[in-house]
């Protein structure tokens, strides 16, 4: 086939349109910050993390606090994070754990669609406020401070100011007032009051469960302990003096107090964290010396759902006129102390406004500080675990630093073992640990010209592995027909070391284009909204949001299906002779993205079909000649369109286009006459 100067400009302007198209889709998914129209409020979160999608956007990305919204935004919380978005109507929506809510700014109010979880409402509002739920229901709370919690196809609304006006799938309509609640299609009046723990409390517990008192006023029986927002399958708690305990597992509660004659109370929401312990990493010895003047120095790591802890130290071991008592949200801390002497400390989570019950056990301890003899002191920039990360230290990459000297020598040692096991001098002021280390615990100790000493415990771990499982590398998935996107899901195989891992999605194998990535705990993700076109996936083990391991990238390209082929012929159900046209002869249209075509020919025989003759060709006819095998009657013949990759591989396959052809070879031709010859 020839390729003239037209087939060559029409290539030339095909290959231009492709790059501007790439390069404005590259600068549309680069922008984070993305957004339609003007900025309708504000979104913020207080705990863990909270993730927003803009409406032109196809991925999750976590929330900046303070971040602008836009209409058709959409925000989710995840497993103990919330959020508050502050609208510029002066709505003030809360999300509690696991809640979806899509925003939808009109002529005529705000549309929120909430997908899931719980929010509550306050605040005066200029425009008409609307939440529809999966349920079918429409909640009008435009006049009124309400909590509205969903759970699978049931829907619970309290009001606490105000009404609001519910609007069933079925189009009836109930009226829910102040200190009443809609639950199950059914009205309750609020008329006892539940105590002894206040909404959306934190009992952070250092096991699996965590110890719950409830208070009830008025004539409560019983309290109800739910992990369902409609209260069902609630445990009973009877009531002694009108309070009552229970031992619950972590994760999101409600609560409400129940009396005879159907009384209840408003339902609270709380929570239950598995906090696990407070981490010590400095002081990490009993003796700590300082240089001008009297200090220690801290360095922690809180449990999960600390916001803010309480360090105090003191000279006795009761903790009586502590000479140092405060809150603080860092993990590093340095106190200033009157003088050389022995101190005790104790560290706790620090109270927050009632909300936060920590049942976690103190940590204390204690530490003799003295002036050093030296002038000069030897002495890491910090000790632990945050020095290096345990990726840095797999992969034979940490680095100590140290201050006080500018040159010194080393010696690294296994702990409890006296044998040196790598020894050096450095000039750069940190010891660069060597790759050949095996897992196991160890010291580095390191010497300055004028004798100064400082020791630093380390561990090494066996390197971890992280497997990405699903999807393969080198994966296709097919959009199907009138979809514009398509999912991803991705599974792989990690460590139980590990948490938290990070997914990421970008367009290149380098991953230096990322679309979007994200931390997840478990071994399974699904991305949405992926539009046909090259992607690479990649999965990260991270410990303290440093990576451990990481999978290699696999490549995924979405692809539009291959449309059946059409315009076929001969017809479905044409009469064609045969003999008459020395063969049949099969055609069909052309597709689109299409490398060759798979035709098949059967014969009905005995009752079913028979697969006479099948044949690939990259052209959009196919001549049958050989009749032998054919007979009078129906054949039906059946061609699909096929895509193949570069090595010839077939990718995919359209669905089957089958015609049924009548096949008549016509009447047979007389025999010849023979004429004898007379001589």
């Amino acid at each position: 086939m020839k390729f003239s100067k037209a087939d060559g400009a029409f290539t030339v302007v095909m290959l231009i349109g492709i790059a501007i198209l790439s390069g404005l889709l590259y600068l549309h998914n680069s922008r984070r910050t993305a957004g339609k129209g003007e900025s309708i409020g504000k979104v913020f979160f207080k705990r863990e993390v909270a993730m927003r999608k803009f409406s032109d956007r196809m991925v999750w990305e976590d929330v900046e606090n303070g971040s602008p919204l836009y209409s058709l935004d959409a925000v989710m919380t995840g497993n103990y994070s919330d959020a508050e978005l502050v609208l510029n109507s002066g709505l003030k929506l809360k999300l509690e754990a696991n809640t979806l809510v899509e925003l939808d700014l009109e002529q005529d109010g705000l549309k929120l669609r909430l997908s899931g979880g719980g929010i509550k409402t306050a605040g005066s509002q200029n425009a008409q406020t609307i939440v529809t739920t999966t349920d079918g229901q429409a909640i009008n709370v435009t006049q009124a401070d309400a909590s509205i919690r969903t759970q699978g196809n049931q829907t619970a609304v309290e009001v606490k100011e105000g009404q609001v006006q519910v609007v069933a799938k079925d189009g009836q309509s109930q009226t829910v007032a102040k200190n009443e609640v809609l639950a199950e299609g059914k009205k309750a009046r609020i008329t006892l009051q539940l105590t002894g723990i206040l909404e959306d409390a934190v009992i952070l517990a250092a096991g699996k469960t965590g110890k719950v008192t409830l208070g009830c006023s008025g004539k409560a029986g019983t309290a109800e302990v739910s992990q369902r927002s409609d209260m069902a399958s609630a445990r009973q708690l009877p009531l002694v003096n009108g309070k009552a305990t229970a031992a619950l597992a972590a994760g999101d509660w409600y609560t409400r107090c129940k009396g005879d004659g159907g009384a209840i109370s408003a339902t609270r929401h709380f929570r239950i964290v598995e906090s696990g312990n407070y981490q010590v990493l400095r002081p990490d010895s009993q003796n700590s010396s300082y240089d001008a003047k009297p200090s220690v120095r801290f360095e922690l790591k809180p449990p999960r759902g600390v916001s803010a802890t309480l360090l105090e130290v003191a000279d006795n071991p009761q903790f009586d006129n502590p000479v140092f008592a405060q809150n603080t949200a860092r993990s590093s801390v340095v106190v200033d102390l009157p003088k050389d002497g022995r101190y005790f400390y104790r560290i706790r989570p620090a109270a927050e406004s009632g909300r936060v019950d920590s049942q976690l056990p103190p940590v204390t301890g204690s530490v003799t500080v003295q002036r050093s003899e030296k002038k000069s002191t030897l002495g890491f920039l910090s000790l632990g675990a945050a020095t290096f990360s345990r990726g840095q230290v797999e992969a034979g990459k940490a680095i100590v630093g140290f201050e006080g000297a500018e040159r010194a020598s080393y010696e690294i040692r296994a702990r409890g073992n006296e044998k040196i096991l790598h020894s050096g001098e450095t000039q750069r002021s940190s010891v660069e640990l060597p790759q050949t280390l095996a897992a196991g615990k160890y010291t580095v100790l390191v010497k300055s010209p004028s004798g100064e000493k400082a020791e630093l415990p380390f561990e090494v771990r066996d390197k971890i592995k992280v497997e990405l499982i699903e999807p393969a590398n080198a994966s296709v998935v097919f959009l199907p027909p009138e979809q514009k996107t398509v999912g991803l899901a991705i599974s792989w195989r990690g460590s139980a070391e590990v948490s938290v891992y990070q997914v990421l999605i970008a367009e290149d194998a380098a991953m230096q284009k990322v679309l979007k990535k994200i931390n997840v705990e478990g071994s399974d993700f699904r991305f949405s909204g992926l539009t046909p076109r090259t992607y690479f996936v990649k999965v990260l083990a991270l410990e303290n949001n440093v990576a451990r391991a990481e999978t290699a990238a696999h490549l995924v390209t979405v692809q539009e299906k291959l449309p059946p082929v059409a315009e076929v012929y001969p017809k479905d159900d044409q009469k064609v002779d045969i003999t008459r046209a020395a063969g049949l002869n099969l055609k069909w249209q052309p597709v689109a993205g299409a490398n060759s075509y798979e035709v098949k020919l059967f014969q009905k025989r005995k009752g079913g079909l028979v697969l006479i003759d099948s044949r690939t060709t990259k052209a959009t006819n196919l001549p049958v000649a050989d009749l032998k095998r054919l007979k009078e009657g129906e054949m039906v013949w059946e061609v699909r369109a096929q895509q193949a990759d570069k090595s010839g591989r077939v990718i995919q396959k359209s669905e089957p286009t089958r015609n049924t052809v009548n096949v008549s070879f016509g009447a047979t031709p007389p025999a010849p006459e023979i004429v004898p010859t007379v001589e």
